[in-house]
């Protein structure tokens, strides 16, 4: 019972998030009218999220595939978090 929880919270969680992002829900989650936007806050919020799982995946020893994606598309986002640089140079050299 204790799996059920957890997929539903994780189910919840990812209907908050593209509800936030601005994607199209359901037609009943439509009609409540719960229209939010990316903000701030929610991008302050989510962004610890997302770096772990880029540090988790992303690593030296991971699949040459999964490198040569991450060097390329990680690359955009070195201006916004310069913090990121010493993590993508680590995994580049």
């Amino acid at each position: 019972m204790q799996f059920n929880m957890q997929e539903l919270d994780v189910q919840e969680r990812e209907s908050q998030i593209s509800k936030r992002s601005g994607k199209k829900q359901d037609e009943s989650a439509m009609n409540q009218g719960d229209d939010q936007q990316l903000t701030p806050k929610i991008i302050e919020e989510t962004t610890p999220m997302l770096f772990n799982i880029i540090y988790s995946v992303f690593s030296k020893d991971g699949p040459k595939a999964t490198i040569k994606i991450g060097l390329i598309y990680l690359a955009k986002i070195m201006d916004f978090y310069p913090d990121f640089t010493q993590k993508y140079l680590e995994v580049l050299l």
